[in-house]
């Protein structure tokens, strides 16, 4: 496993919050000549406000009163404003492309001079995004296999550090991973690549190589051709479009670069490589025998100009590779959107007092989702496809870390795994302890008699949102397989280790109760919080140690009196 975990993803269209929207637009922006729609449009409305079309050209906005007129623009297009009408919800787009200038062409008519703006388009660009900023950001990523299958579908925001053009790190607030039973589980661990990913500087071998890591126009030339492609006239400026392509296929990106002409900032960046020697990648559950060849990658990012700096406002990655296990070989797709959005305000993060080194998979597991905050969250605009799924999977209640079933469970190589009412636990996952093993939580020795040869850690998971309405709760049990211990895994033990995550059960529930009537009319400090969590976790403890630990006999008669404690609790 990589470190921390922190997550990404690429949203399109527009962000509004939930709670008042009452008037839904939507419509589809496409080329006037080809009827081709156009991804990642930028649509506002008179006030300013808006967003981007997804991958299909579609947008949807959600707003209290309706605007007079659209402003819809893509680079290399004119700029096109629409009267809205009363009564008319849907818009289709047509916009016209725009000539290139000719001129351009004498002034970089060879490699060397395309080369050289490049670079110092690079250079400019680099110096500009040193500054660490942060943005909140939602990602999407839908995959496919064989013949076009859903295989999964993983959704979650975060909190982005950004800085050189590419995301330093990843903060969830809430995800949710589905998966159909009996199918793959892709757990490709894509933020911990992009976050070891220095988008202008040395990418650690873990993509193929671009003229943005390069040193020098020499450089530059020396592994790629250059071109110069054109130039058009935006709203704002001149953009310059340089096209590159590797002489080495396969160790390096081809692709195509923006750049506004005036301060030579790089807007756009579109990566593309059909057939990668190496691939950055393995699924989270590596089986023996199982691999990935053959990759492919379109890599297509966008910049937002914020205060003189080049921000990522949407990354669109398409992986295309082979799933090979033992004789079985699959082709797999894997298309992710990271959308990156208000840069002034964060999410408040969830509490989780354990430190951890997990991957994305690990720690949406770890983070229970939150029906309330997704209702109240933005518009997400997705593709039809998309669409059916994700509505197959609730209806289905497939989304693995709401109501895991035992099917799901085993799908995933995670840790954790939230106690709910009816829980199994995946006896498998629980390792054998026949060490003298101090554990601190309970202060005993375990695996070393009878009596406290068994052990079931359990921590409490606290997220809250701050709405202007309402402070709301979600507190979950988790257990953790990693540092649980069962000696000899008969069925009294079984039955005793049952009745730790029911009592893990019972005092989150009873925590969730206590901050609701604690902060019910005003938002928490996360100190306020993490020192609420640390009473509640030493309360926990401290009741375990008592029922679970020390000189107890564990026998029939015992785990009836803990059914009974169990009720009495219930019912209070």
């Amino acid at each position: 496993m990589i470190n921390k975990i922190k997550p990404l993803t690429f949203f399109f269209v527009c962000c509004w919050a939930y709670s008042t929207a009452q008037i839904t637009i939507s419509g589809v922006v496409l080329d006037a000549s080809s009827h081709q729609p156009l991804p990642f449009a930028n649509i506002l409305t008179e006030n300013g406000d808006g967003g981007i079309t997804n991958e299909n050209g579609k947008f949807i906005m959600e707003m209290e009163t309706m605007p007079d007129r659209l402003q819809a623009s893509y680079m290399g297009y004119e700029m096109k404003e629409v009267l809205l009408q009363e009564g008319t919800f849907f818009y289709p787009i047509k916009i016209s492309p725009i000539s290139l200038e000719l001129m351009e062409v004498q002034v970089m008519a060879n490699d060397e001079n395309a080369a050289s703006f490049f670079y110092t388009a690079i250079e400019k660009s680099r110096k500009a995004s040193i500054s660490t900023r942060h943005a909140k950001l939602f990602r999407r990523t839908y995959s496919t296999i064989g013949e076009g299958t859903p295989t999964e579908l993983l959704e979650g925001y975060y909190n982005a550090a950004i800085e050189e053009g590419g995301v330093r790190s990843f903060d969830i607030k809430n995800g949710r991973i589905g998966v159909p039973i009996n199918n793959y589980l892709l757990q490709f661990d894509l933020c911990k690549v992009l976050e070891g990913y220095n988008f202008y500087g040395d990418n650690r071998g873990y993509f193929p190589s671009t003229p943005l890591q390069e040193k020098s126009a020499k450089r530059i030339l020396k592994d790629y051709y250059v071109r110069y492609a054109g130039s058009f006239v935006s709203s704002a400026d001149t953009i310059v479009k340089i096209t590159f392509e590797s002489k080495k296929p396969g160790s390096a990106f081809d692709g195509a670069a923006f750049i506004n002409k005036s301060n030579l900032q790089i807007v756009r960046v579109v990566h593309d490589v059909k057939k990668a020697d190496h691939i950055p990648f393995q699924p989270v559950r590596n089986r023996k025998g199982t691999s990935l060849e053959n990759m492919g990658l379109k890599w297509d990012t966008g910049f937002e100009i914020i205060n003189g700096s080049p921000v990522p406002k949407y990354m669109h990655l398409i992986l295309n590779m082979d799933f090979v296990y033992g004789t079985e070989r699959a082709a797999l797709k894997s298309n992710t959107k990271l959308f990156f959005y208000d840069y002034q305000n964060l999410f408040t993060l969830p509490v989780f007092d354990d430190t951890e080194e997990l991957n994305d998979y690990d720690k949406i597991m770890a983070v229970p989702y939150n029906q309330e905050f997704w209702r109240r969250a933005t518009v997400l605009p997705e593709t039809g496809m998309e669409e059916r799924f994700r509505k197959d999977l609730e209806n289905s209640q497939l989304f693995v870390n709401d109501r895991p079933s035992d099917e799901h469970i085993d799908l995933l190589n995670n840790k954790f795994q939230l106690i709910q009412s009816g829980t199994t636990p995946a006896w498998e996952k629980v390792p054998d302890s026949k060490l003298a093993t101090y554990d601190s939580q309970t202060r005993s020795t375990l695996g070393t008699d009878p009596y406290n040869g068994l052990f079931a850690k359990t921590l409490l998971f606290l997220d809250y949102n701050c709405f202007e309405d309402s402070t709301q709760f979600k507190v979950s049990a988790i257990l953790d397989y990693s540092r649980s211990y069962m000696v000899s895994k008969n069925e009294l033990e079984g039955a005793f280790f049952m009745k730790y995550l029911q009592f893990s059960n019972q005092h989150a529930s009873k925590f969730e109760e206590a901050l609701t009537e604690k902060y019910h009319d005003k938002c928490p400090t996360r100190e306020d919080l993490l020192l609420d969590l640390k009473n509640a976790e030493k309360a926990m403890k401290k009741e375990f140690f008592a029922l679970f630990n020390g000189q107890k006999k564990r026998d029939d008669d015992y785990l009836a009196r803990l059914e009974t404690m169990l009720n009495q609790n219930s019912l209070r």
